[in-house]
């Protein structure tokens, strides 16, 4: 049997109770102009038709994985790195819209940067409405691997769900703080110290 290679990305997105920007979500990373990719979703026990709206979808890219109850936050992350197949892990939350060429870009960006393990973006703040409420001020302040070093200690400076990182180098550090709310930033720090 000839299995198919594995995809170059994969993304991983944790679901819990998310309907009111699901749909939008989940639209802008099947719309990624690049789509060499899966899409690992991690329905984390939601009460709400979160659950409904993700089956909708027959994208054959989609894995659904559905826990029975909330592991929360942590748990479903380190779950869909264990599930990813690809070279490259991509984050997304239920409440974010990815830009069209965000997949695109960023691969470029590292098949070109063998050096740099992983790499944030520029979020643009929007409200409710869809509209621009500028960039978040954390992007303005850290353009450099220099400038996130110097940054990092003091507060995260890093938006996680515009994140791609070389697979390889995540594993080795996986997501660990059950107890803190910003499971994020202490990644960034662990992976900074190295």
């Amino acid at each position: 049997m000839i299995y198919p290679p594995p995809p170059q990305v994969s993304v991983i997105m944790p679901v819990y109770n998310a309907r009111k920007y699901l749909k939008e979500s989940i639209e802008s990373i099947l719309n990624q102009t690049f789509i060499d990719f899966e899409f690992i979703i991690i329905e984390d026990g939601s009460t709400d038709n979160s659950p409904e709206i993700i089956r909708r979808y027959t994208d054959a890219r989609i894995r659904l994985i559905s826990n029975a109850k909330n592991q929360g936050i942590v748990r479903s992350l380190n779950q869909g790195l264990r599930l990813a197949q690809g070279k490259y892990l991509a984050r997304m939350d239920a409440d974010d819209i990815s830009l069209p060429e965000r997949f695109a870009r960023q691969v470029k960006y590292l098949e070109e940067n063998p050096e740099v393990d992983l790499l944030a973006t520029y979020i643009q703040l929007i409200n409710e409405d869809g509209r621009d409420k500028g960039v978040w001020v954390a992007d303005q302040e850290t353009l450099s691997y220099s400038s996130i070093r110097k940054k990092l200690p003091e507060g995260n400076c890093l938006a996680h769900p515009s994140m791609m990182f070389r697979a390889s180098t995540i594993r080795k550090f996986r997501y660990v703080r059950f107890d803190y709310p910003a499971e994020d930033y202490g990644l960034w720090l662990r992976v900074a110290s190295q």
